[in-house]
């Protein structure tokens, strides 16, 4: 049976007959929704991050972090066109409505048009952010929304647009009533109404991360990181009012969601395939899903070595111990405890299974920092907090939420002294972890979104970026940069124990290995064509240890 074999990231529907999957797997699945049975199925070199049926359902076309955009006859998935052009991922495609023109999102910043056939036929510039998401207007307009924090409506024809600007605040999604009424959703939680005038309602606690209109109920859904599902119906004013409100089970990725008709709600999973809700209902169908076994994070203590991903199931040695039964980023061990935690916003002790702390968005990354009297966790959020955790007397407990980053912390570390982070919004920090408050901020500090950070020695950190670049820096002051020979976007890195060698994973599944001491790639490794989400050193073997998204782990040689 065609299952995906990695999360879904983005979904599709076309009226009740067919759903479209798109999956980190590469994999891109039709679906026959009657009976919820793989009709055929393409598949891209890397992460394909969302699918979108044309209006009259003969095509699909799916956006990949390989660069492209491809066009798939439907039913057959017969692949007819691929689209190229964008150096950097596509986070979202469309086709118009008389099947003449494709449009592409990038995170490059631009929009790209191309025929039906996969010709080039021009760019739309103006954003300076990644190009998160977009829509057809009519066949010679469409909408865009940007991490620039604006939405952008274009006239194709000559690239002409007009502005809405939202104070640089993150917009990822956009949904349209018609060319006069549409919605935006910001990382504030708001959805922004934008008619003749622009209104403000408070929605989620967490960034919105898809918003879906379905002019037959005259229905907006929204969907958040804060784990909440809210539908909202439209008053003859254009007011939203809170019709129906749902937490998502676990296996629910809010990145995209479609619907099949007026009732059902199509989403995006962390499993095999989708899941289903039911408005009238309030019923979700999570049945048939069969979990991923990704691996998110490896680390290695006392020669022992520990992991857990997309299951949320933790090993040690290659021995299952214990399930958090939600998909899970980081591990960290601490002096009595190894903890563990991720997208329900949860930190477990994972030997136990225990909840410690439940915040109010996912978790991506934590750090140990050993203390005199007691030791601090500190846990990096989506929403941009540091969470504090105290461990004392085999005990702990929450101790202040300190708030760094206005975006998600991708990587947190320590030297014994302050906390260093680094967030999606380009940003670096120093904080002051005894005194609760942030000392020193860098604006930009890569091109790109930040993936991850390490404490290298003393008072140097290295961040690694998007923008396929490591940096070196002495608290936030900039010592070197260095361009990688890596194609596709940095995920991951760690030392060797003699902080003369790091190794960087990307997306693309390759491992680089760099002398730190003159900047020199030493050699490259090309485990899996699965992206590397991890890296750890064990010091019994001399070598790195590398986790995929595929389920493996990969020792490799410095």
């Amino acid at each position: 049976m065609n299952l995906h074999t990695s999360p879904i990231s983005g979904v599709d529907c076309f009226k009740d007959k067919y759903i479209a999957t798109a999956g980190y797997d590469n994999k891109v699945i039709l679906w026959d929704s009657k009976n919820k049975k793989a009709i055929a199925s393409g598949e891209h070199n890397h992460l394909a991050n969302a699918c979108k049926f044309s209006e009259c359902g003969n095509f699909l076309v799916s956006a990949s972090s390989d660069y492209s955009a491809m066009v798939w006859k439907i039913p057959s998935m017969e692949k007819i066109a691929t689209l190229l052009g964008h150096t950097d991922d596509i986070e979202m495609a469309a086709i118009n409505n008389s099947n003449t023109c494709i449009a592409t999102a990038s995170r490059d910043h631009s929009i790209n048009l191309y025929d039906m056939d996969g010709n080039y036929l021009s760019k739309l510039s103006g954003h300076n952010a990644d190009v998160i998401s977009i829509s057809w207007l009519n066949d010679e307009s469409l909408i865009s929304s940007s991490d620039d924090g604006t939405v952008r409506v274009w006239n194709i024809s000559n690239g002409s647009h007009s502005i809405y600007n939202f104070e640089s605040i993150e917009t990822d999604t956009i949904a349209l009533v018609n060319e006069n009424l549409f919605f935006a959703g910001n990382d504030n939680g708001d959805i922004i109404t934008i008619n003749n005038n622009i209104t403000y309602t408070r929605a989620h606690q967490s960034g919105i991360k898809r918003l879906y209109y379905n002019k037959d109920g005259n229905i907006l859904i929204s969907t958040s990181y804060d784990r909440k599902l809210k539908v909202w119906k439209l008053n003859e004013e254009n007011i939203l009012e809170l019709y129906r409100e749902s937490e998502f089970p676990s296996i629910i990725w809010p990145r995209s969601i479609s619907m099949s008709n007026k009732n059902v709600i199509v989403f995006s999973t962390f499993g095999s395939s989708y899941a289903t809700f039911k408005i009238e209902t309030n019923e979700w169908n999570t049945s048939n899903i069969v979990k991923t076994f990704g691996i998110n994070s490896v680390i290695e203590s006392n020669n022992q070595l520990f992991h857990i991903g997309d299951a949320g199931e933790f090993y040690q040695d290659g021995q299952f111990i214990k399930s958090m039964h939600s998909l899970c980023n980081f591990i960290v061990k601490t002096e009595f405890f190894i903890l563990t935690g991720g997208q329900l916003g949860e930190v477990y002790n994972a030997i136990s299974g225990d909840i410690i702390y439940k915040h109010h968005s996912p978790l991506n990354c934590a750090t140990f920092i050993k203390g005199n009297e007691y030791n601090l966790i500190a846990v990096g959020a989506y929403t941009g907090e540091a969470i504090l955790l105290k461990e004392k007397d085999n005990h702990i407990s929450i101790l202040e939420i300190l708030k760094i980053h206005s975006n998600a912390i991708k990587g947190i570390c320590n030297n014994g002294n302050y906390l260093f982070s680094a967030s999606a919004n380009k940003e670096i920090a120093l904080s002051d972890y005894t005194q609760f408050k942030t000392i020193q901020k860098i604006s930009n500090a890569h091109d790109k979104i930040i993936n991850a950070c390490i404490h290298l020695k003393d008072n140097l950190f290295i961040t690694i970026g998007r923008d396929l670049k490591y940096k070196i820096w002495d608290g936030i002051n900039l010592l070197s940069s260095h361009l990688t020979q890596q194609k596709n976007s940095l995920k991951c890195i760690a030392k060797s124990s003699n902080n003369e060698t790091i190794a960087i994973g990307s997306y693309s599944g390759e491992i680089q290995i760099y002398n730190i001491i003159n900047n020199e790639l030493i050699r490259k490794y090309n485990p899996t064509k699965y992206g590397i989400s991890s890296l750890t050193f064990r010091d019994s073997s001399n070598t790195f240890i590398a986790s995929s998204y595929d389920g493996n782990l990969y020792e490799i040689k410095q």
